[in-house]
């Protein structure tokens, strides 16, 4: 499960999987694409289980993803 926030925005929640994707936890393959660079990158050096906080810069959260003024 993940749930994003806006940092400068008081931690707004744009996007949890728990309330915005039906309970269920995302789901994707790595390389295809589907979420920002940044994301992927860390759950790639995520271990089973594992916990994070992950914090990345515009360049790394957007790419071709609509920026969060459009919703996420």
């Amino acid at each position: 499960h993940y749930k994003g926030t806006v940092l400068n925005e008081e931690k707004r929640v744009f996007y949890d999987t728990r309330v915005d994707n039906d309970g269920q936890p995302l789901d994707f393959c790595s390389g295809e694409g589907l979420v920002p660079e940044g994301f992927e990158l860390c759950v790639r050096l995520m271990l089973p289980g594992e916990m994070a906080l992950v914090t990345c810069p515009p360049d790394y959260a957007y790419d071709k993803f609509p920026r969060l003024l459009m919703k996420f």
